[in-house]
């Protein structure tokens, strides 16, 4: 009898674990920008790459769907979103002013060890940025963003930016358009840094606003250039 239920909770924990490896991978692969907008999910290429079933795969993608990251097509399968002109730039703006008085926030609470953490994620960023480092890049990128809200201990800001940032341009950008402006984002973290270690709320908001309004106008103008993948 044990040996019957046993034998079923390793079968539920199997499936939810390889459920949640094929959603974190696909995600990843969108976020990263190694799936383009509008491209279509191939189902057999991601289950011999990640070594998955039908199943779970298919489960991911359902999640990835709800969470606006896909768009299923009954018949003909799953496309990453693409985002138009207009999404970007409403987009843009909440999580502009929900970042600002985040790094506003924590501009007034800052501790120095706090601080001294905010600092190196800092230099990874820039090392990441300086080697060209995409993954990297796009990871210490979001570990960035999150730190603010994070100290400020508020819950739902953290779950409304990290929402709001899923469905951003920042986290559909493909390489190209990242490598080519790094060299401002990395000065734009630098002065939000510096604002946030001079106890500057509104110094430190307005340059959040900034890199957000930056990173938008970039991307915009890269999708008129590539009309393809609005």
């Amino acid at each position: 009898m044990y040996a019957i239920i046993y034998a079923k909770m390793y079968a539920i924990m199997k499936s939810q674990t390889e459920r949640e490896k094929a959603y974190r991978k696909i995600r990843e692969a969108i976020m990263f920008g190694n799936l383009n907008p509008g491209e279509k999910l191939a189902e057999r290429h991601l289950c011999e790459m990640l070594e998955l079933g039908r199943t779970p795969i298919r489960e991911a993608i359902r999640q990835l769907e709800s969470e606006g990251f896909l768009r299923v097509v009954p018949n003909r399968g799953a496309y990453v979103i693409k985002m138009s002109i207009h999404d970007i730039e409403e987009v843009a703006e909440v999580v502009g002013v929900l970042e600002g008085y985040g790094a506003a926030k924590a501009a007034k609470i800052i501790t120095p060890k706090q601080l001294n953490e905010l600092k190196k994620i800092g230099a990874q960023f820039n090392a990441a940025a300086k080697d060209l480092d995409y993954d990297a890049y796009a990871e210490i990128d979001s570990k960035f963003h999150d730190f603010f809200p994070r100290i400020i201990g508020n819950a739902f800001l953290v779950t409304e930016i990290r929402n709001m940032r899923n469905k951003s341009f920042r986290l559909r950008a493909p390489k190209t358009f990242l490598f080519d402006h790094v060299n401002e984002f990395v000065i734009d973290h630098e002065k939000i840094i510096e604002a946030v270690s001079e106890n500057d709320p509104e110094k430190a908001c307005d340059a959040m606003k900034l890199h957000v309004k930056r990173a938008k106008d970039h991307f915009i103008q890269f999708l008129k250039e590539n009309p393809w993948l609005s």
